[in-house]
């Protein structure tokens, strides 16, 4: 029978815990218990349920069209190299527009031709 790479894996967690191992405390808790003791700080001396966890700052984007109300998501479905080749075509003559500025522009330009 050929061995599972993950056999080394996987023998700790199938075996039933000895005492040895309910006793002990995991390695994450030892690695932090000289920062902490008795549930509080040992920098501060603060209670660690009184320590709020607050998510870094995310900084705002300046603009672009997904915040921008005036903008809305749409789908389209063209084959791959049709779209392929428009983006080749966009970089290759250092064209300013996006894909989607392109877009917009040949949907203004129906609906101008419709009115007319």
């Amino acid at each position: 029978m050929v061995k599972s790479k993950f056999a080394g894996v996987l023998k700790p967690l199938l075996q039933e815990p000895s005492e040895s191992t309910l006793d002990r405390k995991p390695d994450a808790v030892e690695a932090f218990s000289p920062l902490f003791e008795n549930g509080k700080s040992a920098n501060t001396n603060k209670d660690l349920e009184s320590v709020q966890l607050q998510a870094p700052a995310v900084p705002k984007t300046s603009g672009g069209k997904k915040g921008n109300p005036e903008f809305c998501q749409v789908t389209a479905y063209l084959r791959r190299d049709t779209y392929n080749k428009v983006r080749i075509r966009l970089l290759e003559t250092d064209d300013k527009r996006d894909f989607s500025e392109l877009v917009e522009e040949l949907v203004v330009r129906f609906l101008d031709a419709k009115a007319e």
